[in-house]
């Protein structure tokens, strides 16, 4: 783990080359994090920041995965998942409102994709809770060698 998070995960900084790959772009806000203390600076672009960023809980990693599916969400159903039309409303929708599909989901995209949009916010939610709970969490296979695994020991999960 390089313990970096990019903080700035929007459609603007999503590019695709010739082949269809993607690319993503515009690192001007990405930090190096310790994971002996949280980060806790606000930066990217609102619409797509996580709770626990608009909130300074402190975050890792793990917001970059939120702002991935906010990101999922607009593909998918053409508008972002928080309304909001001033930042303070925006900010409110964010850290308060029940996430809840639109009506034509079904219509939009498989259930799989529904899933995974829903999943982001229940990530991102259990990965906040444990870190406020002193639980560290790792997603994703980790290698026996890891240097993570080693510095986490047991509180690994």
């Amino acid at each position: 783990i390089l313990n970096i998070a990019y903080s700035d995960l929007k459609p603007d900084n999503i590019l695709l080359d010739a082949l269809g790959h993607v690319h993503i772009t515009d690192f001007n806000v990405a930090i190096h994090y310790s994971e002996r203390r949280l980060h806790t600076s606000v930066a990217g672009s609102m619409a797509y920041m996580a709770p626990e960023v608009i909130g300074r809980q402190g975050y890792t990693w793990c917001a970059d995965w939120w702002s991935l599916g906010v990101v999922a969400w607009e593909l998918l159903f053409h508008r972002r998942p928080f309304d909001g039309r001033s930042a303070d409303k925006m900010k409110h929708s964010i850290l308060k409102d029940t996430i809840r599909l639109p009506t034509n989901a079904k219509e939009k995209c498989s259930k799989d994709g529904q899933r995974f949009v829903l999943a982001v916010r229940l990530l991102s939610d259990v990965v906040r809770k444990s870190h406020t709970d002193g639980i560290i969490i790792a997603v994703g296979p980790q290698p026996e060698d890891s240097p993570w695994l080693q510095r986490q020991g047991s509180r690994h999960r």
